[in-house]
C-alpha cells in the first residue's frame, strides 16, 4: 500500500468536514480494552470514531 495515501481521521474530519479539533488521545487508543467494562473515556472515543467514520463516508453534495 502506497503510505502517502494513508490519512488519519484528524485529518480526514478536517479536510472533508471541516471539523478542527478532533482529536484520537494516544493514551485512549492504547489503552487496555480486554477488560468487560469500558471507561467512559473508550466509550466516548468509540463514539466518536463511528460518527466520523460514517460521517466522511457520505456522499457530498457541491
Amino acid at each position: 500500500m502506497d503510505m502517502s495515501l494513508q490519512a488519519s481521521m484528524e485529518a480526514l474530519a478536517e479536510a472533508i468536514l471541516g471539523r478542527e479539533g478532533v482529536t484520537k488521545l494516544r493514551e485512549i487508543t492504547t489503552s487496555d480494552w480486554s477488560h468487560g467494562f469500558l471507561s467512559k473515556e473508550q466509550v466516548l472515543y468509540t463514539c466518536v470514531d463511528a460518527f466520523v467514520s460514517s460521517e466522511i463516508t457520505k456522499p457530498r453534495m457541491g
